[in-house]
């Protein structure tokens, strides 16, 4: 575990180091445009902070949002500062407003240019809301008014109902459809809208080549979302502790006992790599196949009782993480991921036989299963990789379905950590 952990903070430390800059321009509270190599992070916030080089090989350097205007990196993101009005209701979070009126405050924000041209759209995001804004030429910047609330049922002045009905008020359509005509676009293209970015993406896309007007999309996400399958092959050690969760048996001996093995397994990792951040989260499902046995046998140092423990179990492991990839180059990376894993169990079966000098007994047990946390770490060079993943205390109860004499309350749980390394290839 303790080796675990140090390859986890070299990871981390290898991961920062990779910087990639690159060209591109800010404009800042002096209103001095300075060219330079911008740290590209594809942010989806609007950003508080940027690093810059004013050489390619130069120090990396940093400026804060209030002594910036506007920054951009080629035709992939661009920001610009502006006073916006914007209402306090955080989307993200599915909050409703308790009222019909919208309330609007000013403030200076970083908003992220999605299309420029002779219609403008914009975007302001932060990790509880975001709003969508426009203007046309060199217009002022308007909200698109999108927003939900509560309604109430009020008679003679009294509330007799709260909160029994959500009303939603799209007022953006109307104000697109008002200044974006043109002939390719109907009130049909402006009624199917969604406050969605792909959506009103469209719509100022057709207006802009519909009047023939040099406009520029920026892909803010300068890295489409991939889908990496990899079939690995590897060991998994399982270290399985037995305990009996009630032994008051005079006679029968020492229980409590460990069983570390060792086995082939085999996997598919699914990795579904995010489109921002420059792919540097995803998402990681990997069904991996695992089987393990063992007998253990015991005897009364005082009596001649021989008992002897046979669990035969394999399940497929469905661990679903999320995963921090450092890019060391383009085809070359270091992650780490964390998530939980939950076993599809295929055998469970316990027994215990017990062996005195007139007979011979067995007991069956049921079983509960219960799943637990992972964390793992690898390297992947072009498309061959290596993993190390740990499964912490997942946890297994039998219970004996007979009642022995010789072993009141015999119930057993197993609790097993695991530690895998495999070797994949991408397809």
């Amino acid at each position: 575990m303790k080796n675990l952990l140090y390859f986890l903070l070299l990871t981390s430390s290898l991961g920062f180091s990779q910087i990639t800059f690159e060209k591109g321009y800010f404009i800042n509270s002096n209103n001095e445009k300075i060219i330079c190599f911008i740290k590209n992070l594809d942010w989806v916030n609007s950003p508080t902070h940027i690093y810059y080089k004013v050489t390619e090989d130069g120090e990396a350097l940093k400026i804060e949002a209030a002594s910036l205007l506007e920054f951009g990196i080629g035709t992939k993101i661009k920001f610009i500062k502006r006073q916006i009005e914007i209402d306090d209701i955080e989307n993200k979070t599915n909050e409703f407003y308790q009222h019909k009126t919208y309330k609007e405050r000013n403030q200076t924000s970083f908003l992220k240019v999605l299309i420029e041209g002779e219609a403008n759209l914009y975007k302001y995001e932060s990790s509880t809301q975001f709003k969508y804004y426009f203007s046309k030429s060199n217009d002022s910047i308007i909200p698109l008014i999108y927003y939900q609330y509560i309604d109430e049922y009020v008679k003679d002045g009294i509330i007799l109902e709260v909160g029994k009905r959500i009303r939603t008020v799209e007022l953006f359509k109307k104000m697109l459809y008002e200044n974006l005509s043109c002939n390719n676009l109907e009130i049909t293209d402006f009624l199917k809208l969604k406050y969605q970015e792909k959506s009103l993406k469209d719509i100022f896309l057709k207006f802009n080549m519909c009047h023939n007007s040099p406009f520029t999309e920026y892909r803010t996400f300068d890295n489409k979302a991939k889908w990496v399958f990899t079939p690995r092959i590897g060991l998994m050690n399982n270290t399985i502790d037995i305990a009996f969760q009630n032994n008051k048996s005079i006679n029968y001996p020492k229980t409590d006992y460990t069983e570390n093995i060792t086995n082939p397994s085999l996997s598919l990792e699914i990795e579904y790599l995010m489109p921002f951040n420059k792919n540097k989260f995803s998402l990681v499902l990997e069904p991996t196949y695992d089987y393990y046995a063992f007998n253990y046998t015991q005897q009364d140092a005082f009596s001649s009782i021989v008992i002897t423990d046979k669990m035969k179990y394999s399940s497929i492991k469905l661990p679903l993480t999320i995963r921090y990839n450092f890019f060391l180059s383009s085809n070359n990376r270091i992650y780490i991921n964390a998530g939980y894993n939950y076993d599809l169990t295929l055998k469970a079966e316990f027994t215990k036989i017990i062996e005195t000098q007139n007979s011979t007994t067995n007991f069956e047990s049921t079983f509960q299963n219960y799943g637990c946390f992972t964390i793992g770490t690898g390297i992947k060079i072009k498309d061959l990789s290596l993993n190390f993943n740990l499964f912490a205390k997942s946890e297994k109860i039998f219970k004996s379905n007979h009642i022995s004499t010789f072993i009141p309350d015999n119930d057993k749980t197993v609790v097993v950590n695991a530690l895998r390394i495999s070797l994949g290839y991408s397809l």
